[in-house]
């Protein structure tokens, strides 16, 4: 069994074979639209934190070289150490040609090379290291020195910065042609298009995410060059407002570089769940425990981590994290030990969620009803899906056994009949809790070893949740 998860591996000769989220479709439409566009345009796939960004430029960046289009994946993120993005921007396609990723000709890499002489003149000139020295009140010397000094600086420094600036527009014209005929001759056959993949920018520093959307729209505006750029537009636009204030129109400000935004669709949960169960080789750990007196624990797992994902809006990074936590709990059990999931899953996303919380749990300085009661809070059951409301009853009927098993009493009346007073939701929630508890009965075997087997699992979950 695997105790990490490789994801979803995109094969470059099909990319949609391991398509578990249901992406084709959006890809193909997506590519549709880079085919039949005669202008260049910045195009963001926008989604929070965790909901699969990256598996989808991955798997559009193979499905558009399997159309011979000519792609180039760029990890922003990962390049945030320089001060200059234009620069990692052309060691990327630098790297990527070496590597045969970028499959280009003889000719091809000669127009390379003099496009990458060109973008390396363009890092821009700063204040020079004297002034910011004399203005830091770094070196010693008079305040009339100083100002004679400044005066001087700043003279020079505004006739450099005039010549610099004609220097520099100059040099992005021709970056641009050199560029252009660099995309022009990677297929002299038909009119070329290349495709830039930008992913993790809103983890970059801010500086860094705004100096490369500024220099991708003013110096990479180059016709038959497409920029798709992974975002969370909430995070961007805090990294924007960190820069320019909380007052800033952020989405005034992101159309003067991105010219489409697509939001990219929510995975199915049961989906993404089932890739987890099958990466981590899950479905042959339960088909060993045919010993245990616990069934199904697989479609527990399943149905219990959709409800947990729900209750909790957990994304699919999260959940990535929770199953890693649980393989490594299951790969430290025996065969015949039982591993409730109901129960396992629940404590796992409290730990990970509240650990104030369930340090009070585990020590006994809280009771079963706080704890279900942050299980439960904000939660129709009614509304609730047959398969999902199953498993919340599971383990609340679980939890109750346990540690409350007078809980149901104080709803009822002296002649074991439902108080009158009692509002319909309760009503309905203390039938199922108490029919739950009456199938498990019967379901596990319980008879005089219920506390017993019941409370194995619990020992067994919270003994391994030290990770």
């Amino acid at each position: 069994m695997r105790l990490k998860s490789k994801g979803i591996e995109v094969d470059k000769k099909n990319p949609f074979a391991n398509d578990k989220l249901g992406r084709e479709n959006n890809i193909k439409i997506l590519s549709s639209v880079v085919d039949e566009s005669e202008d260049s345009f910045v195009l963001a796939v926008n989604a929070p934190y965790g909901q699969g960004k990256t598996t989808f430029l991955e798997m559009w960046k193979a499905y558009l070289e399997s159309q011979d289009y000519p792609c180039l994946l760029y990890n922003a993120w990962e390049n945030d150490y320089s001060d200059s993005p234009i620069l990692t921007l052309i060691a990327e396609f630098e790297k990527q040609i070496k590597q045969k990723n970028l499959k280009v000709s003889e000719g091809s890499k000669k127009i390379f090379e003099r496009a990458k002489s060109i973008g390396g003149s363009l890092i821009k000139t700063s204040i020079p290291l004297s002034l910011r020295l004399l203005t830091g009140g770094l070196l010693n010397i008079s305040n009339e020195d100083v100002e004679k000094t400044i005066s001087e600086l700043l003279e020079n420094t505004a006739k450099e910065g005039i010549d610099n600036y004609v220097q520099e527009q100059d040099d992005i014209r021709k970056f641009k042609e050199e560029l252009s005929e660099f995309v022009a001759s990677l297929n002299e056959e038909r009119d070329t298009k290349l495709v830039i993949f930008v992913d993790e920018l809103d983890r970059c520093k801010p500086s860094f995410a705004v100096h490369l959307l500024e220099e991708i729209k003013h110096i990479f505006d180059i016709k038959n060059i497409y920029f798709v750029l992974a975002v969370d537009s909430k995070q961007l636009e805090n990294s924007l407002k960190s820069i320019y204030g909380r007052d800033l129109d952020v989405i005034g400000y992101l159309k003067r570089f991105i010219d489409l935004r697509y939001e990219l669709p929510k995975a199915k949960l049961e989906d993404f769940i089932e890739l987890q169960i099958d990466q981590y080789q899950l479905n042959n750990f339960f088909e060993k425990r045919q010993f245990t007196r616990i069934k199904n624990e697989k479609d527990y797992l399943l149905n219990t981590a959709v409800l947990l994902s729900r209750r909790f809006q957990l994304s699919l990074r999260d959940l990535e994290h929770l199953f890693r936590k649980v393989v490594l709990v299951l790969k430290t059990s025996q065969q015949k030990e039982n591993i409730h999931p109901h129960l396992l899953l629940f404590l796992i996303v409290v730990k990970e969620r509240d650990e104030n919380m369930y340090q009070k749990f585990i020590n006994g300085k809280i009771d079963v009803e706080s704890l279900l009661e942050y299980l439960t809070i904000g939660f129709d059951q009614e509304e609730m899906e047959q398969s999902l409301s199953h498993n919340l009853n599971i383990i609340k009927s679980l939890f109750i056994w346990l540690l409350n098993p007078d809980y149901l009493d104080k709803f009822y009346n002296e002649e074991g009949k439902l108080k009158e007073d009692l509002p319909q939701d309760k009503r309905y929630e203390v039938s199922n809790i108490e029919r739950m508890v009456q199938l498990n009965s019967r379901h596990i075997h319980f008879r005089r070893d219920r506390f017993e087997l019941v409370e194995e699992s619990v020992n067994l979950t919270l003994s391994r949740l030290v990770i």
